[in-house]
């Protein structure tokens, strides 16, 4: 398991990139915790997919036996016949973003 280096105490630097995160979260009619919650979760998304980059090649099933997966099997099925290429990165942190800083109706 790997597992990412922290500094034990934030050094001003990333108290100056909380600042600024903020900042652009000024305007989103969202509680506080709400907008530490979505800096939080971005954070962990962009982490995410940059260690998934730096990863080296996509994943293989060759070799193994998809029927045996059939709801997977479908699923990747379903979406390669898409019509239309999406960000995946994008279309997760809108998601991400919407899901945490959108007022409950």
């Amino acid at each position: 398991m790997e597992i990412l280096p922290r500094p034990t105490a934030l050094g001003p630097q990333s108290l100056a990139w909380f600042d600024h995160c903020l900042a652009i979260l000024r305007p989103v009619p969202a509680t506080t915790t709400a907008k530490f919650e979505a800096i939080a979760m971005m954070t962990g998304v962009v982490s995410l997919f940059a260690r998934s980059e730096s990863a080296g090649p996509p994943v293989s099933f060759d070799g193994i036996d998809m029927a045996v997966l059939p709801n997977l099997s479908a699923a990747l099925t379903e979406s390669s016949a898409s019509s239309a290429p999406r960000d995946l990165f994008e279309v997760t942190v809108g998601s991400v973003l919407r899901g945490l800083l959108t007022e409950a109706g």
